[in-house]
């Protein structure tokens, strides 16, 4: 959620960039230059990618639903609509920006003067305690944002202390995901090394819906695309503890260095976001 220059790790052709090209081959939905993913979980193989609506996804083996929507609504027993802002964001959390329709949660930015702010932007975020977690598999159906400056967010996290698991999506590099991981004593974000870590996607992630997700235990963090491991954190004293509220966002960030310059001649820019689960282990 917060803008970090990334100084960590940037993968791109790697044995995880093949694993997740085949099993978009597999669900034979890579035509015409257009690719919408596949998801391989739990043994079962289903489609990920492609229109707006998504079916239902499988339970994963060795997992329980403990938390679920498909907003067909606007649940405001299960989320609540953030007004602030923070240090790195340009625009300022709004109302305005938050909307479901056919069964899509949409959040939009605007080239408009917010609160302090030049521009507005959009957040919602699980309320306590039914959207608090500690320890789960959390997955999302989602669209990201394209244009230079705008972050699209999927994360996981507590402001104090300051922990925090992400998954996060620059909208001038459509085509890659970052994962990120803060973990602190304080109120200050720490980012633990060698985050941020950028992957390449064999596809557009604002072209079209695929499924992301992160499964966080008492040891290790992992990060997934379409159902493929991309990314694993087991250092010692390094793993969020406390329980975590989830968010979804989409803002336009300070950092140039980072997100790019901020390009507001195309907004409205929107992110899209299909359907939420999160998961508990079978015990």
């Amino acid at each position: 959620m917060t803008g970090r220059v990334p100084t960590g790790r940037v993968i791109g052709g790697s044995r995880v960039g093949r694993l997740l090209a085949r099993s978009l081959v597999a669900c034979g939905l890579v035509a015409g230059g257009l690719v919408a993913g596949g998801l391989v979980a739990g043994g079962l193989v289903a489609c990920a990618g492609g229109g707006t609506r998504g079916a239902a996804p499988p339970v994963p083996a060795g997992w329980r639903l403990v938390f679920a929507d498909d907003f067909d609504r606007f649940d405001d027993s299960r989320w609540e609509i953030s007004t602030h802002t923070f240090d790195g964001n340009a625009g300022q959390f709004t109302p305005v920006g938050v909307a479901v329709r056919h069964g899509v949660l949409t959040l939009t930015a605007r080239a408009e003067p917010t609160g302090d702010r030049r521009y507005a932007a959009a957040e919602i975020l699980s309320r306590e305690p039914l959207g608090t977690f500690r320890y789960g598999r959390f997955e999302v159906r989602m669209r990201a944002a394209r244009g230079s400056g705008l972050v699209s967010s999927f994360f996981a996290y507590r402001p104090v202390p300051w922990d925090e698991i992400d998954l996060e999506f620059l909208g001038r590099r459509p085509a890659a995901v970052q994962a990120n991981l803060y973990v602190s004593p304080t109120e200050t974000p720490v980012e633990v090394d060698p985050f941020p870590v950028v992957h390449a996607l064999p596809y557009d992630a604002s072209s079209a819906f695929h499924v992301y997700a992160f499964e966080w235990d008492s040891t290790e963090v992992r990060w997934y695309v379409d159902g493929a491991l991309i990314e694993r954190s087991n250092k010692p004293g390094a793993i969020p503890t406390l329980p975590l509220r989830l968010a979804l966002n989409l803002w336009p960030s300070t950092d140039s260095t980072w997100a790019g310059p901020i390009d507001a001649s195309a907004w409205p820019a929107r992110a899209s976001y299909d359907w939420v689960r999160v998961y508990a282990r079978v015990r």
